[in-house]
């Protein structure tokens, strides 16, 4: 299923967060994604398919920073 026509109607916060190294979903794809919804944030990390363990303290922090900016982690 194909919603891609859906996405400039998110209104809700979102990051979309691209792995550098992910071959299953391309960087560009996740460029793509961030590009199509209006006001979302965006942050890459380098890593591949499975960032949150490849890379945890960057991603745990990016996503932290995000739900809460007065975050310091």
């Amino acid at each position: 299923m194909d919603i891609r026509h859906l996405l400039p109607r998110v209104q809700a916060p979102t990051l979309v967060i691209g792995a550098l190294q992910d071959s299953t979903v391309p960087i560009e794809h996740s460029r793509a994604l961030h590009a199509a919804i209006p006001d979302s944030s965006y942050a890459e990390i380098d890593a591949g398919h499975v960032m949150f363990f490849e890379q945890e303290d960057t991603f745990v922090k990016l996503v932290s920073e995000f739900t809460d900016p007065r975050s310091s982690r």
